[in-house]
């Protein structure tokens, strides 16, 4: 005998299971969209620079760049390591003077979250530069010279080895 006929000779058996796969399926989907534990921002970091990338310090996650840090105009660092080597800032980046007031505009208006989907990651895309680090290189706009900034994100090491992100803690 199949399943088909023992539930239709089991009505209440047919019923006890639809309820149950109901009830497991609402239960998945109240689980996938249950809000995680918020992060607190504080409790991340980023790399930073104040010295073209000469040396780095970790601070808050997310603050806009360039902004004061010791009494010198400090950008996002991202460092990496080439093997077993010492960390180094691959590149660094930060926003234009007119992306920088727009992102701390947009971030102080709290009661329009909205607007961080609608004007920030246009913002995100066309206010950004990136740099290597040392005197001699120039910033560059990804918006208006993607194979530019594609250079300046390409990170590789002199002898070969593999180039890995290192982030705060590590």
């Amino acid at each position: 005998m199949g399943i088909r006929e023992t539930l239709n000779e089991n009505p209440r058996a047919a019923t006890g299971v639809a309820v149950g796969l109901i009830a497991v399926t609402l239960i998945w989907v109240v689980w996938l969209l249950w809000p995680a534990r918020p992060i607190v921002q504080g409790d991340l970091k980023q790399f930073y620079t104040d010295d073209d990338g000469a040396s780095y310090f970790p601070d808050t996650y997310g603050k806009v760049a360039p902004f004061k840090h010791d009494g010198r105009d400090a950008v996002l660092a991202f460092v990496f390591r080439a093997g077993k080597g010492k960390p180094f800032v691959g590149y660094m980046e930060k926003y234009t003077d007119v992306g920088r007031q727009k992102k701390e505009e947009i971030l102080a208006d709290t009661a329009h979250k909205q607007r961080l989907r609608t004007e920030l990651y246009p913002l995100e895309a066309s206010e950004k530069l990136v740099k290597k680090p040392g005197a001699s290189n120039k910033w560059v706009n990804p918006a208006t010279d993607p194979t530019g900034a594609a250079q300046v994100r390409t990170i590789t090491s002199a002898d070969g080895s593999t180039v890995t992100p290192v982030l705060p803690g590590e």
